[in-house]
């Protein structure tokens, strides 16, 4: 409501490993399931509904980042879990394709 991104409540997610349930542990991830990530997403948007899409975009983030085809980028894990890098979702024309870019 007042117009910014809650950068404290976002690093906050991290350090309780709420950031992290889209990957094992054995990747940088917090592990949990699927089921964990909805309860907080739930919890989120209860107070702060434009973080809760935050949160959605971040574990889609670390799930594509988790994959084996992720390659060098899954390095990229354990910061994304403890929110210091923000995740970002673009969408592109059939053809040209997305990549991860930090």
């Amino acid at each position: 409501k007042q117009g910014r991104f809650e950068h404290d409540v976002w690093l906050a997610l991290g350090d309780v490993g709420a950031l992290g349930l889209g990957a094992s542990e054995a990747v940088g991830g917090s592990g949990g399931t699927p089921g964990d990530a909805v309860a907080v997403v739930e919890e989120v948007a209860r107070v702060l509904p434009s973080l809760a899409v935050d949160y959605v975009i971040c574990g889609m983030a670390m799930r594509m980042l988790a994959h084996p085809t992720a390659g060098s980028a899954a390095a990229d894990l354990p910061a994304l879990a403890a929110g210091e890098p923000l995740a970002a979702f673009r969408l592109s024309e059939p053809g040209p394709g997305a990549a991860w870019q930090t």
